[in-house]
């Protein structure tokens, strides 16, 4: 469960669950469909009453539905039973949650009941849904450099307003560039974009200059996909430098084994970079055990 508190949102779960159903609901499914996604991405969780996170996956479901303006009868009746069976605070007392905690969650189980048991007699809201397939941001064989400290690149989920103070407290400091090219891209469901990329294996002090030698004389690392856009390439600060003809069906013959970006779209979890330090990228472990020579990536 992660760092929890009496609150529906004060556990992890809940919060990356959040994210999560903003991405999907998205989509323009009936909520039945958006439902069977969620349940389907959370397996395990949503179907098994002794699970820790059970109660709140579905607690977490009915409000986020509400506030959307999404109804479903059946998710509701649902949630008011966790509530009025009290599944939710005795499992938190399980987990050892203190009284006083339990009280203040009582207090918010009963304003989301409330909310839950009145939204079929509400006017109904209009949910916003993509009314096309997002547009791609970046084109197979783009190269970027961005910079680095100590191999570590910005975060792409701080925006610039609040990098100064993020990034004093956590003493990041320039000190080279990393390099990575968009190796593969597509869509899941046919709307969300999602993206993989190679990244050169060390942080040169000075921003290389692009040319097809410079991508074949170093080694490159695989990352593992996931979502990127445009406030994400500004957080990162992206400099594209070039596009290289990259043939994707080399991806099959030398990364055989990479991993399917379904869930990790779904999930709205960025894609992985970042430069030579391996404990801080997202690499695919699963698809390379050691960097590549560009020799067999961009020949």
């Amino acid at each position: 469960m992660g760092a929890w508190g009496p609150g529906l949102y004060s556990n992890d779960f809940a919060c990356d669950l959040k994210s999560t159903i903003r991405a999907v609901s998205r989509l323009p499914y009936e909520p039945k469909k958006i439902l069977e996604l969620l349940c389907e991405m959370e397996e395990d969780t949503a179907s098994n009453p002794l699970n820790e996170d059970y109660t709140t996956f579905w607690l977490v479901v009915a409000d986020q539905f509400y506030k959307k303006g999404i109804y479903l009868k059946h998710l509701n009746e649902k949630a008011i039973k966790i509530i009025d069976k009290k599944q939710d605070l005795h499992m938190l007392s399980d987990l050892g949650m203190e009284d006083r905690d339990l009280k203040k969650r009582e207090k918010t189980l009963q304003k989301l009941k409330s909310l839950l048991c009145n939204q079929a007699n509400e006017p109904s809201k209009k949910r916003k849904t993509l009314k096309a397939p997002l547009p791609f941001i970046m084109e197979v064989g783009d190269c970027f450099s961005f910079p680095t400290s100590n191999g570590l690149a910005l975060n792409p989920y701080v925006s610039k307003k609040d990098a100064e103070r993020y990034y004093n407290a956590c003493k990041w400091k320039q000190n080279g560039y990393g390099l990575l090219v968009v190796c593969e891209r597509g869509r899941v469901l046919d709307y969300l974009t999602w993206y993989r990329v190679l990244v050169m294996d060390h942080s040169p002090e000075k921003k290389p200059s692009f040319s097809k030698e410079l991508l074949i004389e170093n080694k490159w690392s695989i990352c593992e996909p996931g979502v990127f856009t445009n406030a994400m390439v500004k957080n990162c600060s992206f400099e594209k430098l070039g596009n290289i003809q990259f043939k994707e069906e080399k991806l099959d013959q030398i990364f055989p084994n990479r991993k399917n970006p379904y869930w990790k779209v779904l999930d709205n979890i960025g894609m992985g970079f970042c430069s030579s330090v391996p404990n801080d990228c997202e690499l695919d472990k699963n698809a390379q055990e050691s960097p590549c020579p560009g020799t067999s990536l961009f020949e």
